[in-house]
């Protein structure tokens, strides 16, 4: 009787680490699966399919809520159908998710810029800019000149450019 009982103990069921396994396999599952999401939503996007990259994204996001890149293409894509308010939740869904995010502070710098919010657009700018390792601070640069000259009463873009052209002079 002794021997059974701890026959059935071994078979009882998976170990804790055989079940933290599993659920990780799980998760990177899902991660997989709402990022080949993500990806066909920008080649959509890239091409002009607004309405099909945005149900992409809409079914990455269904897959996994806490894509803040999701949020952030999202953004861009409601910018691009002129959907103003639903662009901006979206940028903010995207930076409340990854506070550090310079893509989507840059984006929703760019997005603010185009609505006339200059004083916000470059607050965001420089919020990307700040950002260690940040890659693409010469496009923010210069999205950020590009802005400035769009500014009324704007000094024009010649600093934020001249600023931009620094890193190009330091290689």
């Amino acid at each position: 009787m002794v021997l059974a009982t701890l026959l059935v103990g071994c078979v009882g069921g998976p170990s804790r680490e055989q079940r933290e396994q599993r659920a990780t396999a799980t998760q990177n599952e899902v991660e997989r699966r709402a990022r080949v999401r993500l990806e066909l939503a920008a080649a959509y996007f890239g091409r002009g399919q607004n309405t099909t990259a945005l149900d992409e994204v809409k079914q990455a996001l269904a897959t996994d809520p806490n894509l803040g890149e999701a949020f952030n293409l999202r953004g861009l894509i409601y910018a691009s159908m002129d959907e103003a308010s639903l662009a901006e939740q979206s940028f903010k869904q995207a930076l409340q998710l990854n506070a550090r995010d310079a893509d989507a502070m840059h984006n929703y710098g760019w997005f603010l810029c185009q609505q006339r919010r200059f004083t916000e657009a470059d607050a965001q700018f420089q919020l990307a800019e700040a950002q260690p390792n940040y890659r693409e601070a010469l496009r923010t640069m210069m999205a950020q000149g590009i802005c400035h000259e769009k500014s009324p009463g704007s000094k024009g873009f010649f600093p934020c450019v001249s600023r931009s052209a620094m890193p190009l002079a330091q290689v």
